[in-house]
């Protein structure tokens, strides 16, 4: 007479269930430390790398220097290229150096001409058509910007993300995003 084999699938599912709970409550907890973590300057590990570049995007002149001659020149840092510290870093996007989304060929000052042709990067190229962040609605924002009286008399060469990306801060009493993106002729 053979002896029946137990399967020891139930024992493998058990472990595997346990596993996941345990990996739940860990992101779990890494996402109530990430709420908890205090947002500002003082606490950025990218502060120093960022004031690379917010010395001169940080304030409103900026100087450039004629390296042969020595001749400097104060100039007025156009508004969508202007971030105001504070601001940023106690926005959603605080705890990144400028460089996570910026080429690294802007570490060269004054700025490389080709720099400036690039195209922008939108709430989309990073949470766009993603399930996690459908709740803020970041395809309609898109599509109503499209509508804006600035994008259509630019013929689509308006865009708000400058002035948005880097100043969007999340009011944790509402998730949606459309009722909290200021108006950007208020940011003027």
């Amino acid at each position: 007479m053979k002896k029946k084999r137990k399967s020891i699938l139930p024992l493998i599912i058990l472990v595997a269930g346990m596993f996941g709970l345990l990996i739940n409550s860990a992101l779990a907890d890494l996402q109530q430390q990430d709420q908890q973590e205090e947002k500002g300057i003082d606490n950025s590990v990218f502060a120093e790398e960022n004031e690379q570049c917010l010395k001169c995007h940080g304030e409103q002149y900026y100087t450039l220097t004629d390296t042969l001659t020595g001749q400097q020149k104060r100039q007025s840092m156009c508004l969508d290229y202007r971030i105001n510290r504070n601001e940023f870093y106690h926005s959603v996007h605080w705890s990144f150096s400028c460089l996570d989304c910026h080429s690294d060929e802007y570490h060269t000052f004054p700025h490389a001409m080709e720099l400036r042709f690039a195209d922008y990067w939108t709430c989309l190229d990073c949470h766009g058509y993603d399930e996690n962040f459908a709740q803020y609605k970041f395809e309609q924002i898109d599509e109503e910007s499209k509508k804006s009286v600035h994008y259509t008399k630019t013929d689509g060469d308006f865009s708000y993300y400058p002035l948005y990306i880097h100043l969007f801060v999340c009011n944790n009493n509402s998730i949606n995003i459309i009722a909290i993106i200021p108006d950007p002729c208020e940011l003027l």
